[in-house]
């Protein structure tokens, strides 16, 4: 069970995307319009950040829709 605080209700998770070689780094992709939808937790899941950025909508529609997250790292240490 993945519970985040500050997540809007009426979302749900779609995907999980947990770093190949760091399990307590992961992307949480919460689905709904016009939500933060991605969360980061570097702590196994105790705390999660909204990632934010230029993912908002355009003021035209009701902001992006999520669906998956991908955590791709150059290499094994880095």
């Amino acid at each position: 069970e993945i519970s985040i605080p500050g997540a809007t209700g009426g979302a749900y998770l779609h995907d999980l995307a947990i770093h190949p070689f760091d399990a307590d780094e992961a992307i949480a992709v919460l689905s709904n319009y016009n939500i933060t939808g991605l969360y980061r937790t570097t702590d196994g899941g105790q705390n999660w950040t909204p990632i934010e950025g230029n993912l908002l909508g355009n003021g035209q529609l009701p902001g992006p829709s999520l669906r998956s997250a991908a955590i791709l790292p150059l290499t094994q240490f880095g």
